[in-house]
């Protein structure tokens, strides 16, 4: 149920990413800056999931993840809770980007 509710968000952020992010860039730069992050989307999802198909066969089952179960379940508990913690570092560093004064000037 998780899962489900997790990659639903994520299925929903992705356009009002792209949106924000197109909305940030000069009009002349919309092109090539949407191409890169783009560039940077594709790359990023495939290392991931590259970095945690090898994370997965190479950590021990020591649960690092207080509510979870030793054993083989651990792996994949150390997983996520790595991946909450990054969440958590994300969404502090969105917050103190969007909160803090900056003056962008437009070329």
């Amino acid at each position: 149920m998780f899962l489900i509710l997790t990659n639903s968000g994520y299925m929903l952020m992705q356009p009002a990413l792209a949106k924000w992010v197109s909305g940030t860039l000069v009009e002349g730069q919309t092109g090539i800056g949407m191409g890169v992050y783009s560039l940077n989307n594709f790359l990023s999802t495939s290392l991931t999931g590259a970095v945690a198909a090898k994370a997965l066969e190479h950590v021990g089952p020591v649960a690092v993840n207080p509510f979870a179960v030793s054993g083989i379940s651990g792996v994949y508990s150390n997983m996520y809770f790595g991946f909450f913690i990054l969440a958590l570092l994300q969404a502090y560093l969105v917050h103190r980007m969007r909160f803090t004064q900056h003056d962008f000037k437009r070329g």
